[in-house]
């Protein structure tokens, strides 16, 4: 018998007598398929991460499966949400080969350790003494209070925070994204309508409540995607009037205040409505929460006005409402004015309806630049409409 090898590439050329026959190359390559075994490959992107047996296929489909399924758990989902797909935002494949059997094979457990590694590590900060939630979020560029609560949901916002404490700034970024994609409905309010009485006997501040105005409900279907337990996108796709709203009466006195103008002017600011007074059921976690003023976006350094005269009682901040101004009007009305950029007034000096007090801004916990206007009769939060 006579053999040549080329050794680099183990590429045989062989003419061989065996019983009579003479065996070429490509029966030795058809000798050697015989010798294949089954197999399978995991494969990212196209791209082959691992070979295992052919007998572990489904011990990795059940380990893809509840990876997946483990951020169900991770994205405080309501229970009544809608999921309509689970799934890795990478293309993951499991398919069938056939490798030579002397071929040595990776096992489950390497996919598992995979699964586990991070592109990304998260980022931690070390509470330390004399630290404040919103000191802490002003002094780090990529942080603010809407992000430490939406990545520290056990954080309670308006509790102290201790030295030592580990807040996280951003989450571990993992090797394999999975994307959840729902549907949930949220019951929300639909504003009243407020029709004003003019009488000559009452004074700016004075409101005297003839009807109640009483919200409407709407039905809110949003769709949903969380990526890797993190909600990326929330879009309103359905809206439905469960309840008309019905439109309050109030008398008011004749002496000027600010109040709505139509389009986008408030009285106290010039913006868009983003959160209305009174309850709602948030999307994604279900949990019925009370908003006691309501949100107007508009740009930071927009104008803020005094509603009505009074006197400036508080000119501070506060890690939730952020900087803010407090002004009573007299007969137990009380106007607030929350998450300024800058301040115009004083404690004890005293404003006009109409007069600019600050600034819009975005500090304390918001969700971007807003005014937060608040109304307090004898101590209680009432509905702004009734007044602007």
């Amino acid at each position: 018998m006579r053999l040549k090898r080329k050794i680099k590439n183990t590429i045989y050329i062989a003419s061989t007598l065996v019983f009579g026959w003479v065996i070429t190359v490509s029966g030795i390559s058809a000798m050697k398929h015989l010798n294949k075994v089954e197999a399978i490959e995991f494969r990212v992107n196209g791209e082959t991460r691992f070979t295992l047996p052919a007998d572990q296929v489904d011990e990795v489909e059940l380990l893809l499966k509840k990876y997946k399924l483990s951020y169900l758990s991770k994205s405080n989902i309501a229970a009544e949400a809608k999921i309509l797909g689970v799934d890795f935002q990478q293309d993951i494949e499991v398919l069938p080969i056939k490798v030579d059997e002397e071929f040595i094979f990776q096992d489950v457990e390497d996919i598992a350790y995979d699964l586990e590694l991070n592109e990304v590590e998260a980022v931690w900060y070390t509470v330390k003494d004399g630290d404040n939630l919103w000191q802490i979020a002003v002094d780090h560029e990529d942080v603010n209070m809407k992000t430490i609560s939406d990545f520290n949901p056990d954080l309670d916002i308006e509790e102290f925070i201790h030295p030592g404490d580990q807040i996280l700034f951003a989450p571990a970024n993992p090797m394999y994204d999975v994307e959840v994609r729902l549907e949930n409905t949220a019951i929300e309010p639909v504003q009243f309508d407020t029709i004003r009485i003019q009488d000559n006997n009452l004074l700016t501040s004075q409101r005297i409540i003839l009807k109640e105005g009483i919200e409407g409900e709407k039905k809110v279907v949003y769709d949903i995607k969380i990526v890797n337990g993190y909600p990326t996108e929330i879009n309103p796709i359905q809206e439905t009037v469960l309840k008309q709203p019905i439109s309050a009466e109030v008398k008011v006195g004749t002496k000027r205040t600010v109040g709505r103008t139509g389009g986008n002017g408030y009285g106290v600011v010039s913006g868009r409505l983003t959160s209305n007074y009174g309850y709602r059921t948030h999307p994604i976690s279900g949990r019925r929460i009370f908003h006691n003023g309501i949100d107007i976006a508009a740009a930071t350094g927009t104008a803020v006005y005094a509603y009505a005269d009074g006197k400036v009682t508080s000119v501070s901040q506060d890690n939730t409402l952020g900087k803010y101004i407090t002004i009573d009007h007299g007969g137990g009305l009380k106007t607030r004015y929350l998450h300024l950029s800058a301040y115009k007034v004083s404690v004890g000096d005293k404003v006009t309806a109409g007069q600019r007090i600050g600034s819009v801004g975005n500090t304390g916990y918001s969700t971007g630049s807003h005014l937060h206007f608040e109304v307090l009769k004898n101590g209680a939060y009432v509905s702004p409409w009734n007044y602007i």
